[in-house]
């Protein structure tokens, strides 16, 4: 017992000391940057051994009235549904690139599309020319769409003009292309004065395993690259198998506090250059399950569109690729298939160097200044206010008179004497 009662003084006095020495480390970190592309190319395509469905978050600019949009498809059964744009928006979110600053620097204070002004109204059925099966025709939100197929390009483009779907003659050797594939094809246009500014996603279903991209019809109309972000669900991680991996060196990956920036984008684009130019970068791969979709609003959930990208997969599977490519790299399309690789692909990458680290946060009044009268410097993690480092940055420094190490050390002797003294009345006692 009088161990104790000698040792418990003891114990604390050497706690105090440790607290005045630690002045209560805390951490400020640096936002990380997320690196997104949101001006580029987006789809989605999900396989299944059942069914294939495409996702495009159609982008044009110009009057939307002008708008029509065409793909290739290998069945005339295709079901073309809106899609949600929270379903692009969330994906982006949660598997776009995060790239954060070293932790010595943490302190803070498909799919084509042709453009041309309608010359008809498709409204009123179209009709069959001699050349031209059309399969389907209806109404879709604020589209009208059509499927069609014909062995003849020239009188599935001469259909597509008759009812309103404006293309270019240049078209005709892609259209050849995919008549020579088997392939029919689904086109959009925007009903009349249905009065919208912007485009609503669409998704395309059809039957049966078809892992080919279509690329080349991408190529139409576009300018002189286009940057292309591509999500593959499966039931297992996938790579262009006909374009080759572009792998970054991130053991140059750098930070630049000044901006609060990194190189990522420059050595992504190294990376596709260094692939000869057609190089696909796997930015993400994971598990479908590790992500997490939400309503935005009662009018708009995304969850119906992961129902269906999900449909007849036991273990659905998220690759994202992307890459920019010149249009003369756009010469064949893309073919999808399993990649060798089969580890998960994270987004979370810490740069190797601060090119312009943040100057060191000093703290005028603490006590332990060295004796040159110079401050000592604030440890990088010791608490800030919480406000994103606007207010005084000696925040966190042990400055308040009588709370420095020696005061602990007195502390701790006054209680150790105290500690004798009851000892010696008992002893008396």
């Amino acid at each position: 017992m009088r161990r104790s009662w000698l040792l418990g003084p003891a114990l604390l006095a050497g706690l105090v000391m440790a607290a005045d020495n630690a002045q209560a480390c805390g951490g400020c970190f640096a936002p990380p940057e997320t690196v997104t592309e949101l001006d580029s190319h987006r789809m989605v395509v999900a396989l299944s051994p059942t069914q294939t469905t495409l996702w495009d978050q159609i982008q044009y600019q110009g009057n939307p009235s002008e708008f029509v949009w065409v793909l290739p498809v290998p069945s005339e059964q295709t079901v073309v549904d809106l899609a949600e744009g929270s379903f692009f928006d969330q994906l982006e979110e949660q598997t776009a690139p995060r790239i954060f600053a070293p932790p010595s620097s943490n302190r803070f204070g498909g799919c084509g599309r042709f453009a041309g002004a309608p010359t008809a109204d498709a409204s009123n059925g179209g009709g069959q020319s001699e050349n031209v099966m059309v399969f389907h025709q209806g109404v879709v939100g604020p589209y009208q769409t059509a499927t069609i197929g014909s062995q003849d390009p020239s009188a599935l483009r001469n259909w597509l003009i008759s009812n309103g779907y404006s293309v270019p003659e240049s078209t005709l050797p892609v259209i050849a292309h995919y008549v020579g594939l088997g392939n029919v094809f689904v086109a959009l246009k925007l009903r009349p004065n249905v009065g919208i500014q912007q485009m609503q996603p669409v998704r395309v279903t059809y039957p049966g395993y078809m892992a080919r991209f279509p690329l080349k019809m991408v190529a139409v109309g576009a300018a002189s690259a286009v940057k292309i972000t591509l999500w593959v669900i499966s039931e297992q991680r996938t790579h262009a198998m006909n374009f080759p991996d572009a792998l970054i060196d991130f053991s140059k990956l750098t930070w630049d506090s000044s901006k609060n920036a990194s190189n990522y984008s420059a050595l992504f684009n190294d990376a596709v250059a260094r692939a000869g130019g057609r190089g696909f970068v796997t930015e993400a791969a994971m598990p479908l399950s590790n992500l997490y979709f939400y309503a935005v609003s009662p009018d708009e959930d995304p969850t119906g569109d992961v129902t269906v990208a999900r449909a007849g997969q036991r273990a659905p599977y998220l690759t994202r690729l992307r890459s920019t490519l010149y249009t003369t790299y756009l010469d064949q399309d893309l073919i999808l298939a399993p990649s060798a690789q089969t580890a998960n692909v994270q987004t979370n990458h810490t740069a190797v160097l601060d090119l312009n680290p943040p100057a060191p946060v000093v703290c005028p009044n603490d006590p332990t200044t060295p004796a040159s009268g110079q401050p000592s410097v604030r440890n990088p993690f010791a608490p800030w206010d919480g406000e994103g480092g606007s207010a005084d940055r000696s925040a966190g420094c042990s400055t308040s008179a009588g709370h420095g190490p020696m005061s602990g050390l007195t502390l701790g002797l006054l209680l150790v004497g105290l500690a004798l003294v009851i000892a010696r009345r008992r002893r008396r006692g």
